[in-house]
């Protein structure tokens, strides 16, 4: 269970960091710059605006994955069973 919330979290991190680099990029052409107080205000205003929108967003994109997911570890063990090696 602790490795499974560890992975989340690393996950989730990575996506959040790509995402608040992706809404300064839009107001900077400069990420090294250091953003103004307005800058960063309408960064947390639109992520406010939309974070309802994109929280089902992500949980069903992680169900959609894990069935992917699931589904492929299926058909390698049914290929494996079948005889093939390189399922």
């Amino acid at each position: 269970m602790i490795r499974l919330v560890r992975a989340f979290g690393q996950t989730m991190t990575r996506l959040a960091e790509w995402q608040v680099n992706l809404l300064r990029s839009m107001l900077t052409q400069d990420l090294t710059e250091t953003p103004s107080a307005q800058a960063v205000d309408t960064v947390v205003d639109i992520a406010e605006k939309h974070i309802g929108d994109f929280e089902p967003l992500v949980l069903h994109a992680w169900r959609r994955q894990l069935a992917a997911a699931g589904t492929r570890a299926l058909a390698a063990a049914a290929s494996r069973e079948n005889g093939d090696s390189a399922g």
